[in-house]
């Protein structure tokens, strides 16, 4: 299977059917994994954050489900001893 919006093969298509049909009744983000290539995420944070520095989107817009694909990255938001970073911050 191809992921529609990057044209790569889903990161699942090389598991075992066992593991795919225990994905399948897993938490919410195996089961949204399913259906788009883990690595699209990046490119949905960089989509959502040009949208958000547009005006064209805002955050709380952002289906929950999206937000909770591209928290797995680490990237959207990260709060350590290096300080706080935004991806979607001006």
């Amino acid at each position: 299977m191809i992921d529609k919006r990057t044209g790569k093969p889903l990161g699942w298509t090389f598991l075992p059917p066992e593991t795919i049909e225990r994905a399948k009744s897993g938490s919410q983000v195996e089961k949204i994994k399913l259906g788009k290539d883990g690595t699209s995420a990046f490119t949905d944070i960089y989509d959502f954050a040009a949208k958000i520095r547009s005006g064209t989107l805002s955050w709380e817009d952002i289906e929950k489900d999206d937000l909770d694909f591209v928290s797995f990255t680490n990237i959207m938001s990260v709060s350590n001893f290096f300080g706080s970073y935004s991806a979607f911050s001006p």
